[in-house]
């Protein structure tokens, strides 16, 4: 048999998008628990890479606080 299709990728509006990288880069600054806080971030940096990867949305207006966001948890491993 043949194998099964691929599912599509979905498509999401760019501003939803956006409202939740900078919703989630929020929520990874927020937190206070050092533990949770690792683990938020490497979630919003695995779903970064994905999007970026694939060419998903524009990152033009998110660039400047996603890089000041990446320096300042570049010592984190797992983040990079």
């Amino acid at each position: 048999p043949p194998p099964p299709a691929a599912l599509p990728t979905p498509r999401f509006p760019v501003p939803l998008v956006h409202a939740y990288v900078v919703r989630c880069i929020a929520a990874v600054e927020g937190c206070r628990d050092r533990y949770v806080q690792h683990r938020l971030l490497r979630l919003v940096c695995v779903f970064m890479q994905l999007v970026v990867s694939d060419h998903a949305i524009p990152l033009g207006p998110l660039h400047a606080p996603l890089s000041a966001f990446i320096l300042a948890q570049v010592s984190v491993t797992g983040a990079r």
